[in-house]
């Protein structure tokens, strides 16, 4: 399983390096240096919401402790 998914992973950022470097420079040409940066950060807040939503927390748990809350 965690080698499924490390692919899956490093394929996810792949296409997402790729797309950034890709849009970039046509949102620079086309929309300007801040509605390009508003629009990366805006994505980057979003980022942050979900993964304080979605990701458990797990300072100070044992490895068991993990075990069953991930294991769901």
């Amino acid at each position: 399983m965690r080698g499924v998914a490390v692919g899956i992973t490093v394929v996810f950022n792949s296409v997402s390096s790729f797309a950034v470097q890709f849009l970039f420079p046509w949102e620079l040409a086309n929309l300007g240096n801040a509605m390009t940066f508003y629009i990366f950060a805006a994505l980057g807040v979003v980022g942050v919401i979900l993964i304080q939503w979605l990701l458990p927390e797990t300072k100070g748990k044992t490895l068991e402790e993990l075990e069953t809350v991930l294991a769901r």
